[in-house]
């Protein structure tokens, strides 16, 4: 009995571990809508919990989304991470085989794009 509990104790443990990521931003890009794309460099990065969701890094931030780990069949693996309010939809996707990462937001009419 006391060895089928530590057991279950440290299956416990080890599946609530999060993995963390840290992405910078090496290249960026705004889309307006109508036509209109500005182009800029890398500058912000951004903090992924598995389980806990993303954030720009800094101590004024708060983890935000749902994350999910998925896989195909032809190999490749991926962190995805979603949140989604009323005026804005971003997605963060983190590749976990050459760990490169994208990041979406949708604002009305207007994208903005990192990747790193």
């Amino acid at each position: 009995m006391k060895k089928s509990l530590l057991l279950a104790a440290l299956l416990l443990s080890s599946a609530a571990q999060a993995e963390m990521y840290i992405c910078e931003t090496k290249a960026s890009a705004i889309s307006d809508g109508v036509g209109q794309v500005s182009k800029g460099v890398g500058g912000s990065s951004y903090l992924i919990n598995s389980t806990q969701g993303f954030k720009p890094t800094g101590p004024d931030w708060s983890y935000k989304g749902d994350c999910e780990f998925t896989s195909h069949s032809y190999g490749l693996s991926r962190l995805i991470c979603i949140e989604s309010t009323v005026n804005n939809v971003s997605i963060i996707v983190v590749n976990l085989d050459d760990l490169r990462f994208s990041k979406s937001d949708n604002f009305g009419n207007t994208l903005l794009a990192n990747t790193g």
